[in-house]
């Protein structure tokens, strides 16, 4: 999902909404400051999830790994595991591919300034929605 919309229209309390009425069943990674390498957005999507990446901080192979299996074992519990991105502007076009590359569509919300879109970012959410 994406919600985008100018500067102070209420996208980061329309998330805040959300989040209070989440089913139990839910896992939630909030990344709040997206302004990360990828390895550093992958850790902090790790923590939020209460991940033990003890030895594992700065490979991306480690991270990665780890996240997968927590993804699968969370899918054959039935739980649903879902990553908001706020501020989804500030990421840098590397997050973005690697995001992309590994986060299922249906588990990912992004929340932006569309005045601050880059046309990168945005070709990369048509071509990942199509």
């Amino acid at each position: 999902m994406q919600l985008t919309g100018e500067v102070g229209t209420g996208k980061t309390t329309l998330c805040r909404l959300l989040l209070d009425q989440l089913p139990e069943n839910t896992r939630v990674a909030l990344v709040l400051n997206p302004k990360l390498s990828p390895v550093e957005l992958l850790e902090t999507i790790c923590e939020e999830l209460k991940l033990d990446i003890a030895g594992k901080k700065g490979s991306l192979k480690a991270l990665v790994d780890t996240l997968n299996i927590y993804l699968l074992d969370a899918y054959a519990q039935g739980l649903r595991v879902v990553l908001i991105v706020d501020e989804a502007q500030e990421l840098s076009a590397m997050a973005w591919r690697m995001l992309m590359r590994r986060i299922p569509n249906r588990w990912m919300t992004i929340i932006g300034d569309t005045a601050q879109t880059g046309d990168l970012i945005e070709s990369l959410l048509k071509r990942r929605c199509q």
